[in-house]
């Protein structure tokens, strides 16, 4: 018997598209409020609900 994965939080985006797209707006939003030298990656990965290692995967660094 297999064990399922981890689990996604709910209304967490799903493939590569939604991946970034909520990375890229979460970024310009925090962006905007804090400044891009305030901002970290954690930052941005907690507000666009995905894991860290996706935002390098599907979009790179600042």
């Amino acid at each position: 018997m297999s064990h399922p994965g981890p689990r996604r939080p709910a209304g967490a985006p799903v493939g590569p598209d939604a991946v970034r797209r909520a990375v890229l707006d979460a970024a310009a939003e925090l962006f905007g409020h804090h400044g891009v030298q305030a901002t970290s990656l954690r930052d941005i990965a907690a507000a666009a609900d995905v894991q860290l290692a996706l935002i390098a995967r599907y979009v790179g660094t600042r």
